[in-house]
């Protein structure tokens, strides 16, 4: 969730971490950790961080505040390609084991 809302605006991952961003993460996670539980067991303060902790990732998405790290102005597109590698066709195919018979 934090990349989604910092992908377009900083080069990922990320060479430093800010604090900001660690407290944001112990609090979504903390979040998660008692949705698991059952109904009406999480305390309001644990909502109440949570929805403060999307807000910052919000306004850190929408330029209202900063990570004090160079920013990119334009979308930052990812890096690498995707190499696919597939084995040759064992049953099926040219010369497959389906074709003798």
């Amino acid at each position: 969730m934090i990349d989604a809302h910092l992908r377009g605006r900083y080069t990922l991952p990320l060479t430093e971490i800010p604090t900001v961003l660690r407290d944001i993460a112990v609090t979504l996670t903390r979040y998660r950790l008692y949705a698991r539980r059952p109904e009406g067991a999480m305390p309001d303060t644990v909502k109440d961080d949570n929805k403060a902790a999307t807000r910052q990732l919000i306004d850190i998405r929408d330029a209202k505040l900063t990570l004090a790290l160079p920013s990119t102005s334009q979308d930052v597109p990812e890096s690498g390609e995707f190499r696919v590698r597939a084995r040759r066709a064992t049953f099926g195919g040219h010369n497959g084991m389906l074709e003798k018979y």
